[in-house]
């Protein structure tokens, strides 16, 4: 944005898509005015306005259940073709529950099922159920899971919200009486979003429910209004003949969605003046103030409290959780809960800048210094049914700090942090020789809560001759952990995860239940750092064309993140077979039930092994922010550029690639240890090892090249512009042609890709899409330009990725769309 701007300019946009029918729409205004004494007024708003695009416009992110895109047959593409595809939960409205503290399953099925009819003629003989006047469902003695009962995320969910979005920028720009330059910038940013997400469910489902094991245990007491009216066919009570007292919830869905309304605001204000020192110093300095804040409702949420209450009820208006959709009575258990963040920035800086210092054979040196304090603060306060304000306990005691009374919400306290950051830098320009150049930059930053760090730049430039300029850098740079990271409190959040010890303990697979991570912020943190190199050349063969070519890598050390639970799981595993029958406690950081046994499909107990000690299931794994391996990253940037004004119009053309030659992320210490473990041999044999290790390129949304093309056409009121984007090819990991279960390695307990034996990944092809855009200009001053984006409508390579099928960080999935532009600027 220019802070100098004169005159008048409107823009108006309308875009539009092929596959669905959202609108979006921009307004942009720029206004600028210079003043008789040189001051200038220089304003910029813009408004958005975007429309709701739902799951249920798309077929494919409809239906969750990917496996009706691949053939049958055992073609290639065919033999991926199992049910790691079928992207759909279990917990629906067709409920299945388990039966007093036992293992025997009760399930609800359609009304036109296969087992809805079994015995129904014979009357007491057959364990099917009914609600009399309530003819949508059944309840049967079974646990099969029908794939029309499963529920498939997109046929709630918004892919997008609606958005109303304003940007304010004011720019005021004068000469005070004294010399001093003066100039003021003001913003102001406000958004509003919804979005409809899909309902809820309890945290905790499938075999971790037993006995009201699961984190938001669901109790249904055999008082339920409901549970007293199943009967079968003959009339007998669903409640004297199964001899039941409760049920617990093993799958379930409530029937409203959530959602969210947000709305953020931004305000800033900077004030700075600059000047001149005697001796060719000049000088600036500015004070800047930020503060953003985001407000956020969650609606359709459900009160555990509530729900219990109204599962209670001996009455018809208790809450009916066979109800399948229809007169469910849940009106009473639905709140709004909020989530309000707010974060603040104040910061003042100083520094002088002199061009030539002082001069040497080879030209004048120059050099910037100056110093910088900076105030930044954040508050994050969630609700208080999330916060500990308001609890809800479970059947067992469990409470706040590990659950919280808003189902499928983990509770969360409130946080807030705030640090100084005082910073002093400097900067040199030095010429060495005729046609060569170097830069020096020092900067030095000192935290109040982490301490101190100092980085540093050193770059050289060579003017080979006219046509060719060599370059080349070292720097070391930094990423101060956030103060989330530092001053978060104690967070809890459920997982499904598969259990390596209850594996190796039983020999067999076990269901992954539900396990809780509690995770913290950790204030002995040190900050990222990374060592930056680059070296490349300039290229000018002819006139108009220049090509760059510059080869770089980044080396990150103490990378900021968590351990993972399935780590610390697998952790444990190992210290105990280490230990042998005698190691009972394994990883400290994975805290254990007594063990309470499990059975197999069929019902029956499964033998412990005896070379280990007996241990239950996993409640929580403590895990804190911590600094972590090394990473490295090498690539390639090539870019030519070329323009040409010839008779027949103004031609240019930039093409650009980025090539990553390795994407490395280091294994050391305890993952080093349990990868190789995990290998042929090892005590972990046959095991997950430890994911996102070793030469990450080419696997799970890391492409080795992407491409940009950029062509345009310009001649008197005519202009065509030409662009496209080619993202490269990747694998996913987690699918393969004879994988066991999605979620390992080809070579199920490696860390490898390739072998003996493992099968194919699931590869996904490079993804390119064309724009064109065609331009008039009339002799009025009004533009017209008609936009189509991506031409072929080309949608996003299939991914196992849950509701939409893709790898949306890099893939667009939204096809074919038009935009039309009316620009106009006044005098």
């Amino acid at each position: 944005l220019k802070d100098n701007y004169e005159g008048l300019a409107v823009m108006l946009r309308q875009n539009s898509y092929d596959n669905f029918d959202a609108k979006d729409e921009k307004l942009s205004i720029q206004f600028g005015k210079n003043f008789s004494n040189g001051s200038n007024v220089s304003v910029y708003f813009d408004h958005y306005d975007r429309e709701r695009i739902r799951g249920i416009e798309d077929p494919k992110w409809a239906d969750g259940d990917f496996r009706r895109l691949f053939p049958a047959d055992d073609s290639d593409i065919g033999q991926f073709n199992d049910t790691t595809w079928r992207n759909m939960s279990a917990s629906s409205e067709w409920a299945m529950f388990y039966e007093n503290n036992g293992g025997n399953r009760f399930t609800m099925y359609m009304p036109d099922d296969s087992l809805c009819a079994v015995d129904k003629a014979a009357g007491a003989s057959g364990s099917v159920y009914t609600i009399p006047g309530q003819d949508n469902m059944c309840v049967a003695d079974a646990h099969s899971i029908r794939d029309n009962q499963r529920a498939s995320y997109g046929q709630w969910m918004d892919k997008r919200g609606t958005l109303e979005r304003s940007n304010l920028l004011v720019f005021f720009n004068t000469t005070l009486d004294n010399g001093i330059d003066a100039y003021t910038e003001i913003g102001y940013y406000t958004s509003k979003v919804n979005r409809v997400l899909y309902p809820g469910t309890f945290l905790g489902s499938g075999s971790s429910t037993k006995k009201g094991g699961a984190t938001q245990p669901f109790k249904i007491p055999a008082t339920n209004y409901w549970v007293q009216q199943l009967q079968r066919a003959d009339g007998s009570s669903f409640v004297d003949k199964e001899t039941v007292t409760h049920l617990w919830s093993r799958y379930f869905r409530f029937q409203e969605s959530r959602g969210y309304d947000s709305k953020r605001e931004t305000f800033r204000l900077l004030q700075g003046f600059s000047g001149s020192f005697d001796g060719g110093w000049d000088w600036d300095t500015a004070v800047v103030w930020s503060k953003a804040t985001s407000d956020m409702d969650n609606f359709g949420r459900v009160s555990m409290t509530a729900v219990e209450e109204a599962v209670a009820l001996t009455t018809p208006d208790a809450f009916n959780p066979f109800c399948a959709g229809l007169n469910c009575n849940d009106d009473g258990i639905y709140v709004t809960i909020f989530r309000d963040n707010e974060s603040d920035l104040f910061m003042m800086d100083f520094k002088v800048s002199n061009p030539s210092v002082f001069s040497t054979r080879a030209g004048d040196v120059g050099m910037l210094v100056g110093a910088e304090v900076r105030r930044e603060s954040m508050t994050d306060l969630r609700d208080p049914r999330i916060n500990g304000t308001i609890t809800w306990t479970t059947h067992d005691g469990r409470t706040f700090p590990y659950v919280s009374d808003i189902a499928n919400s983990s509770p969360s306290p409130n946080t807030f942090g705030s640090r100084v950051v005082s910073s002093l830098f400097a900067e040199m320009q030095i010429p060495i020789a005729e046609n060569v150049d170097a830069q020096l930059a020092i900067r030095s930053e000192d935290f109040d809560d982490i301490g101190n760090t100092v980085v540093g730049k050193f770059a050289l430039g060579w003017q080979v001759n006219d046509k060719v300029k060599f370059r080349t850098s070292t720097s070391t740079s930094f990423r101060a952990p956030n103060l989330i990271t530092i001053n978060e409190g104690f967070i809890v959040r459920s997982n499904t995860l598969s259990d390596a010890l209850l594996e190796k303990g039983y020999g067999s697979e076990i269901d992954g239940y539900s396990i809780q991570r509690a995770a913290q912020g950790n204030q002995d943190l040190e900050s990222e750092e990374a060592t930056n190199y680059s070296i490349g050349f300039v290229i000018e063969p002819i006139d108009n064309m220049i090509i760059t070519l510059d080869k770089w890598s980044i080396e990150t050390k103490d990378t900021i993140g968590l351990f993972g639970e399935a780590n610390h799981m697998l952790l444990d595993t190992l210290i105990r077979l280490q230990g042998g029958p005698s190691e009972c406690t394994g990883n400290p950081k994975v805290i254990r039930v007594a063990s309470q046994g499990e059975d197999d499909d069929d019902g029956n107990p499964m033998t412990w092994d005896s070379n280990l000690c007996p241990a239950g299931r996993v409640q929580t794994v403590l895990d804190t922010y911590i600094n972590l391996d090394d990473r490295k990253m090498e690539g390639t940037d090539i870019a030519i550029q070329y323009s040409a004004d010839t008779k027949v119009g103004k031609f240019s053309v930039k093409l650009v690639n980025v090539h990553y030659d390795e994407f490395y992320q280091e294994a050391s210490g305890v993952s080093l240890q349990l990868i190789e473990a995990a290998a042929p041999g090892g005590l972990l044999a046959g095991l997950p090892a430890p994911r996102g290790f070793d030469n990450l390129l080419g696997m799970n949304g890391k492409p080795a090249d992407k491409y940009s093309m950029n062509l345009s056409w310009k001649h008197g009121p005519y202009e065509v512009f030409v662009s496209g984007t080619k993202i490269g090819s990747f694998y996913e990991t987690a699918v393969n042609d004879n994988a066991k279960r999605s979620g390992i390695y080809a070579c199920s307990g490696t860390a490898s890709y390739d072998g003996p034996g493992c099968g194919d990944l699931w590869f996904l092809d490079t993804m390119m899409t064309w724009n064109l855009t065609l331009g008039y200009k009339f002799k009025s001053g009004y533009r017209i330009r008609g936009q189509v984006r991506n031409i072929g409508d080309e949608r996003a390579p299939l991914a196992d990725e849950y509701t939409w099928g893709a790898w949306s960080d890099i893939h667009s999935d939204y096809g074919r769309s038009y935009s039309i532009e009316l620009y106009k600027k006044f005098n």
